[in-house]
């Protein structure tokens, strides 16, 4: 008979395939094939090489893992289990599975406390003159019995669909394929500005800022997030001029026929600023375990910052004799305003910041992420930097990759 050998052994995060020796965890002999018995073996070390030639030499058609119990525990076995039986690899028929053990008799009981739901039928080969009977096990001589002969005893039984079924409604987890934790969202938040000797004038006190943020998780307590932060607030001179005309100008008189040409004086004061701010971050997470997870992060920044400042001091004429109500127009006469280059103030800023952030995330949920952070940003250059304070909330959408149902077969006894 045509035999495949494919080695396995059972990492920290899943099966690696490994080759050679019998230092693995698991050897898969024969690959499982649809409605053919899958056969769980759990032997000592010693004992492994003797299985081996045993199930080579039988001409029984079923596929065995191999399995050496000096290597893993009850637990490890039965998660291990699982894995394969869950995988998308094999074609296991869940009907025809079943469990053996050889060893001795300490080495028996240990391996002999899984349910007995799943499992079509069990078989212990013992190595020692024991003679003890075990209700859930078929018990022969480990010499003396062939592969064939315990192959042939098992499938007389097999594991009802039914059985099956109900394993699968009552001990079923939903799992994604994709392990990366990865996040986007929206940021709200406040920031504070340092005016330093680059601008010359007055920044705001304080303004809200909007932010797209995203994150990738590495592991269990290192993060890699990137953030954009805007703010543009940019003035309307032709509003600032409209109120001081309606301060200055008497339309009840106007409109009664009396109206001239008016002399106006504006003198206003316009501000504005666009603000933008991108950060590459990393983060380590001090208590993953907890559901409100703290952090610190430290990362690097680009900002560039347009900052104006302008004085509107001038006087216009309107000329209000042809003004029509039912029109709704007048003549300005021209609006031509003593321009001062010393009252227009224009400031470009563009630098690299170190940010250095604490914060907390909490889930909400399986898909959505609560993130609240301080950060203050700073440039080593004194002369011409801009610092910043902000506090930020942020909410996220946690993309977790594909769901995919995993089923615990394979049980320990309570």
């Amino acid at each position: 008979m045509d035999k495949t050998f494919m080695q396995l052994t059972l990492g920290l995060l899943g099966l690696c395939w490994v080759t050679g020796g019998w230092a693995q965890t698991i050897r898969l002999i024969n690959e499982p094939v649809y409605r053919t018995p899958f056969v769980v073996v759990v032997a000592p070390a010693h004992l492994l090489p003797a299985l081996s030639q045993k199930i080579e030499a039988g001409q029984q058609s079923a596929s065995f893992a191999l399995v050496n119990g000096d290597r893993c525990s009850e637990e490890q076995l039965c998660d291990s289990i699982n894995t394969i039986l869950n995988s998308d690899r094999w074609q296991i028929s869940k009907q025809y599975v079943y469990f053996v053990v050889a060893g001795e008799r300490s080495f028996f009981n240990h391996y002999s406390h899984y349910t007995d739901d799943f499992f079509a039928a069990k078989y212990y080969l013992k190595t020692d003159d024991i003679d003890e009977m075990h209700p859930s096990f078929t018990i022969s001589d480990f010499e003396s019995t062939s592969i064939d002969e315990v192959v042939r005893s098992l499938r007389k039984k097999y594991t009802w669909d039914i059985q099956i079924e109900t394993i699968r409604e009552q001990h079923a987890q939903e799992i994604y394929k994709s392990r990366k934790h990865y996040a986007i969202g929206f940021k709200l938040g406040s920031l504070t500005p340092y005016k330093t000797k680059i601008i010359d004038s007055d920044l705001p006190r304080g303004f809200t800022q909007y932010g797209l943020y995203g994150l990738t998780r590495f592991g269990s307590r290192w993060q890699l997030n990137w953030m954009v932060n805007a703010n543009v607030n940019l003035p309307n001179p032709r509003s600032l001029i409209q109120e001081q005309i309606q301060e200055q100008v008497d339309f009840f008189e106007i409109l009664s026929g009396g109206g001239g040409e008016e002399e106006i004086d504006i003198n206003a004061q316009i501000r504005g600023h666009v603000y933008l701010n991108a950060t590459l971050e990393g983060r380590f997470l001090l208590k993953p375990q907890l559901h409100w997870q703290p952090y610190i992060g430290l990362g690097i920044s680009f900002t560039n910052l347009l900052n104006i400042d302008a004085k509107i001091d001038t006087t216009i004429t309107i000329d209000f004799s042809d003004f029509s109500g039912g029109s709704g127009g007048f003549n300005t006469g021209g609006f031509e305003p003593d321009s001062d280059d010393e009252n227009f103030n224009l400031t470009t800023l563009r630098q690299l910041g170190m940010p250095i952030s604490v914060g907390v995330q909490h889930q909400l949920g399986r898909r959505w992420e609560l993130d609240i952070s301080a950060r203050y940003d700073w440039s080593p250059n004194r002369e011409a930097s801009l610092r910043t304070l902000g506090i930020d909330v942020g909410l996220a959408f946690r993309l977790v990759g594909r769901k995919q149902v995993y089923y615990e077969y394979v049980r320990l006894n309570p």
